[in-house]
């Protein structure tokens, strides 16, 4: 405990520490994925394959949001401020550039965005769940691997135009 102090100085400070760690590689991600002069639809589907790879490897991720969400905690505001405004602002550019661009649907993008989010975050999220609806683990890599899969088709019909 007297390291704890040391280090940290509080619980607090501790805690915040450990949503850093999560966190700021998660922004790394986002910005690899959504930076850069590729095509919009090469970002969004390597955007989708890192956050997938980022959240299966992270298995505490989902929870601790999920719980500053919930509680709405003393951290909430500083993580939108520095991960989740901007991480949001990317994807909606992407979209947009994949709209004029033509090779998106013309979309809500806003709510796009949300939906991307939700149906990549949700799944990992709902894991402790998902084992009991679905009688599997929901990260084993064959389970992953279907979801994204799924999450690429849904994309692939709900967002991109038809070549």
């Amino acid at each position: 405990k007297a390291l704890l102090y040391y280090y940290f100085g509080s619980k607090e400070r501790l805690y915040t520490a450990v949503l850093q760690s999560h966190f700021n590689p998660l922004m790394e991600v986002v910005r690899k994925s959504l930076d850069g002069k590729a095509r919009p639809r090469a970002k969004l589907l390597r955007y989708v394959e890192s956050y997938f790879e980022f959240l299966h490897q992270r298995r505490d991720y989902p929870r601790l949001l999920q719980r500053e969400m919930v509680s709405g905690g003393r951290e909430l505001g500083d993580m939108v401020q520095r991960y989740f405004r901007p991480a949001y602002r990317r994807l909606v550019r992407v979209v947009e550039e994949g709209i004029q661009r033509r090779e998106f649907r013309k979309v809500d993008v806003r709510n796009a965005v949300l939906t991307l989010i939700a149906v990549t975050v949700f799944y990992f999220g709902a894991a402790p769940l998902l084992r009991r609806v679905l009688g599997r683990d929901a990260y084993t890599p064959k389970s992953v691997a279907r979801r994204k899969a799924a999450v690429f088709d849904f994309i692939e019909h709900g967002l991109f135009r038809r070549a």
